[in-house]
């Protein structure tokens, strides 16, 4: 009960009121003895002063609540935007996944094309080194045929120069037959051959 007592009062002056009031306030008003009727004003004081006391610290406890609520707001508020913040993020970063993965496609797309066209260079490349191949071939049948037809300087140069041309000529896959029968032909002196050359 002291607690809701005004602080300034003494303690001893409050129990004398206490002690005072039972027959302060027992007479009717208007039978009241002059010192009842300031004892009664007294004690009106003292609860008036603790009321006024009271409210104040209730204003106070109420100005601390709602300081509280007001904190309790604002953490809620930086919780939902930070989780707002993650929340973004999160898609921030499923969007970069997504473009990197898109990226990484492209770039295997162009390394199959790259791939495709360095196999087709290659093949490009064997198909015109096969036909230059079969060119010098061919040129070097028609240079063998050409010298030993023309004639050559002796019979010994004659024989290797028909040899080299069989060879060349397996090389293009001549009939056999011709490759059999073409060394005797081509071996005989021009004007005995006549005959051959003109067919």
């Amino acid at each position: 009960a002291e607690a809701l007592m005004p602080p300034s009062m003494p303690a001893q002056v409050l129990g004398m009121l206490a002690a005072g009031a039972p027959h302060a306030l027992a007479p009717a008003v208007e039978e009241r003895h002059p010192l009842q009727a300031a004892v009664v004003e007294h004690i009106r004081s003292v609860f008036s002063e603790a009321a006024a006391g009271l409210e104040a610290r209730l204003a106070e406890a109420q100005a601390a609540a709602d300081g509280k609520g007001r904190e309790v707001e604002a953490g809620v508020a930086r919780a939902e935007a930070v989780a707002a913040e993650i929340l973004a993020s999160e898609a921030a970063i499923a969007a970069q996944r997504t473009t990197i993965a898109e990226a990484e496609a492209r770039l295997k797309a162009a390394e199959q094309e790259r791939a495709a066209a360095e196999a087709g260079r290659k093949a490009g490349a064997k198909e015109r080194a096969d036909s230059a191949r079969q060119r010098d071939e061919v040129k070097a049948v028609q240079g063998g045929l050409e010298a030993l037809v023309g004639g050559v300087a002796s019979a010994k140069e004659a024989e290797k120069a028909c040899g080299k041309l069989m060879r060349d000529m397996a090389l293009l896959d001549a009939e056999p037959s011709l490759l059999a029968s073409a060394p005797a032909v081509l071996l005989k002196a021009a004007e005995q051959r006549q005959g051959f050359d003109a067919v």
